[in-house]
């Protein structure tokens, strides 16, 4: 598929790496989370965020994302597994939300604010794409298997360049050195890489594509194609 050896040069090969130590011994329960480990999680991936804000070169910031990706990538797997259980487009919806709530105060140019809302709707459509393919069965469960992660990382990667606009947005940081913003908006513009691998992992399941009747196809139309092809 085309694109796919671009999308992956661009993400750390190994983004379960450990590093011991992760966990905070200064964090105190809140209300607002469900249990203190859920807590933790989501100070920890705050505070790597708030390390890559905090970058004042383009340089700085691209030095700093490679060094915290592992490591964000391994929490943010750790809070799927604890976080309450909703529908994954409702986050979307929220922060799809938050950002139209902000685009005037945030975002000097509202093109800017525009793509990030492209790429969530991208997100979410890639998601629901890959709900309805895996209740099938894969012709290669190692390819499949090698798809999955590669999704997860690369959805790791775009939440990673969108939270930092999120926090920024909440703390009121607006004095981004412009490369810097660039560097996050790129970032989320790898959503579009979602579809070249959902587009992969419909190709190994027999019965989605068109004109199959083993099961209900998955529909996939000029726009989509466009959007898997983007790299």
């Amino acid at each position: 598929m085309q694109g796919m050896a671009h999308i992956e040069c661009q993400i750390p090969d190994h983004p379960r790496s450990m590093i011991n130590g992760y966990v905070s011994t200064s964090l105190h329960k809140s209300e607002t989370f469900t249990n203190p480990t859920e807590e933790t999680i989501i100070r920890e991936i705050d505070r790597f965020l708030q390390f890559l804000i905090d970058s004042k070169t383009r340089e700085e910031f691209v030095e700093a994302r490679q060094k915290v990706f592992p490591e964000f990538f391994r929490l943010v797997m750790a809070y799927s597994v604890v976080k309450p259980k909703t529908d994954d487009n409702a986050g979307l919806d929220k922060v799809e939300r938050y950002f139209i709530d902000n685009r005037s105060t945030f975002f000097s140019d509202k093109e800017q604010c525009k793509r990030i809302l492209f790429n969530i709707g991208t997100l979410r459509r890639s998601q629901n794409l890959i709900a309805k393919i895996i209740p099938v069965e894969p012709t290669d469960r190692e390819k499949d298997r090698k798809l999955a992660d590669l999704y997860s990382r690369v959805t790791g990667w775009v939440e990673m360049h969108i939270g930092c606009l999120v926090l920024a947005i909440g703390k009121g940081h607006h004095n981004f050195h412009p490369d810097v913003l660039q560097e996050l908006l790129d970032g989320s513009d790898l959503a579009a890489g979602t579809y070249v691998i959902a587009r992969a992992a419909i190709e190994l399941r027999e019965g989605l594509l068109p004109n199959s009747p083993q099961h209900k196809p998955v529909t996939w139309d000029e726009e989509d194609d466009v959007w898997a092809n983007a790299f």
